[in-house]
């Protein structure tokens, strides 16, 4: 028995912490959690959030295709930068089709300052273990 719980045990773990932690972060940022559509879509466009996908995005990556690990940093990196990019277009591009919202270059500019934003922090979070010489 415990070996077939030990398959979603982990996938439950990390499925409740991205929860909490989402929860965690609105918390501390002062925002109710969303009510509709159109406010999840505009809350994916913060840093936070896309920092927490992000960090869902590589466990996924790391659990289930065994190659990640594998990659140099040269090709990691361009991977989450990429990911950090597209999480807040999209999010901008689907509030314009299903909310309405506004879509010009300040609102590409702010959607592109996150994910650029969320893509630095994440990268400054692991300076230290990189190696100073290759």
């Amino acid at each position: 028995m415990l070996t077939r719980l030990s398959g979603w045990m982990p996938r439950a773990v990390v499925l409740i912490f991205l929860v909490l932690a989402a929860l965690l972060v609105m918390g501390f940022q002062a925002v109710e959690p969303p009510a509709t559509l159109c406010e999840a879509l505009a809350l994916l466009g913060t840093v936070a959030l896309i920092n927490m996908l992000v960090g869902a995005f590589v466990a996924a990556l790391v659990e289930y295709w065994p190659a990640w690990e594998g990659l140099p940093p040269k090709w990691k990196r361009p991977i989450i930068f990429v990911f950090c990019l597209v999480v807040p277009l999209i999010s901008l591009l689907a509030r314009y089709a299903l909310c309405g919202a506004v879509l010009n270059q300040d609102t590409a500019y702010v959607a592109f300052v996150a994910g650029l934003a969320a893509f630095t922090g994440s990268q400054f979070a692991h300076i230290k273990k990189l190696p100073s010489r290759y």
